[in-house]
C-alpha cells in the first residue's frame, strides 16, 4: 500500500508532487497515462463528431443526437485536460488554451433552452472566475515551449477577455439576448470550443507541421464563426421583414373607377 507523504509547510507544490512520485512512481505514471489516453481518445471523438451538429439543420434529430455525443466526448476531453494541467507541469500557453476552450464549451451549453436560457449569478460567477484564472496566468505566460509559445497564450487570453466582457455585458440587455441572440451565442461558443480542440489536437499531434498545424484550425474556426454570425443576422432580418405587413395604399375613388 502506497505511503502518503504530507506536504510540509513552505514546500512547493512541485516538490510535493516529486515526493509523491518517488514514493509510488507507478501510481503517478498510471494516472498520467490514464488521463492522457482518455484525453486523446475523447478528443479525437469530439473532433470527428463536431462537424455533424455544425453542418446539420438546427433542431433536427441529427443535430440533437450528434450534438449530445459531441458534448459527451468534449466534456471528457476537457475534464482530463483540466486535471492534467492541475496535476502535472504544462506550458502556460496550453493552460490558457484549455481555459478558453472550457469556458466557451460551458458557455455554449448554458445558452441552451434546457438550462432556462436565463442569465443569473452562475453565469456572472463563471465569467468572473474565468477572468480571474486568466489573470493568474499573465505573470507566468513566458513559461512556454516550442509547441506552445507565449504569443499563442497571449492570443488565447485576448480572446478570453473579449468573450468574458461580452458575457458580462449580456446582463444589461438580458431580455434582448434571450429572445433574439441566444441561439447565436450557443452556436458561436460551441463552434469556438470545437475549433479550439481541433487546434490543440493538430498542434500536439502534428509537430512537424507546426506552427501551421496549430494556426490553421484557429484561422478556419474564426472564419466559420464570422460566416455563422453574418448568416444568422441576415436570416433574422429576412424573418423580421417578412413578419411586417406591407403598407396598404389609401383608397382613391378616381383610381378605382378607372
Amino acid at each position: 500500500m502506497a505511503r502518503l507523504i504530507p506536504a510540509r509547510r513552505g514546500s512547493s507544490l512541485a516538490g510535493y508532487r516529486r515526493r509523491r512520485a518517488s514514493a509510488n512512481p507507478s501510481a503517478m505514471i498510471d494516472l498520467h497515462l490514464t488521463l492522457k489516453s482518455a484525453h486523446i481518445v475523447s478528443g479525437m471523438a469530439a473532433v470527428l463528431l463536431g462537424p455533424l451538429p455544425l453542418l446539420s439543420r438546427k433542431g433536427s434529430w441529427t443535430h440533437r443526437m450528434s450534438g449530445r455525443l459531441f458534448v459527451l466526448a468534449g466534456a471528457v476531453a476537457l475534464s482530463c485536460a483540466a486535471l492534467a494541467v492541475l496535476l502535472y507541469p504544462h506550458p502556460v500557453p496550453l493552460m490558457a488554451a484549455t481555459l478558453l476552450t472550457a469556458y466557451q464549451f460551458i458557455g455554449g451549453l448554458r445558452a441552451l433552452p434546457r438550462f432556462g436560457a436565463r442569465l443569473g449569478l452562475f453565469d456572472a460567477g463563471l465569467a468572473l472566475s474565468a477572468a480571474g484564472l486568466g489573470a493568474l496566468l499573465v505573470p507566468i505566460m513566458s513559461r512556454g515551449s516550442a509547441s506552445w509559445p507565449p504569443a499563442v497564450g497571449w492570443t488565447m487570453l485576448g480572446w478570453l477577455t473579449m468573450v468574458v466582457t461580452y458575457d458580462l455585458s449580456r446582463h444589461l440587455w438580458a431580455a434582448t439576448w434571450r429572445h433574439g441572440w441566444r441561439p447565436l451565442d450557443h452556436g458561436l461558443k460551441l463552434t469556438g470550443a470545437y475549433f479550439g480542440m481541433a487546434s490543440a489536437g493538430a498542434g500536439n499531434g502534428l509537430h512537424a507541421l507546426q506552427p501551421w498545424s496549430q494556426l490553421a484550425p484557429s484561422v478556419l474556426g474564426t472564419l466559420v464563426m464570422a460566416l455563422l454570425a453574418v448568416n444568422y443576422v441576415r436570416r433574422r432580418r429576412l424573418v423580421r421583414s417578412a413578419a411586417v405587413p406591407l403598407p396598404v395604399p389609401p383608397h382613391d375613388p378616381d383610381t378605382a373607377l378607372g
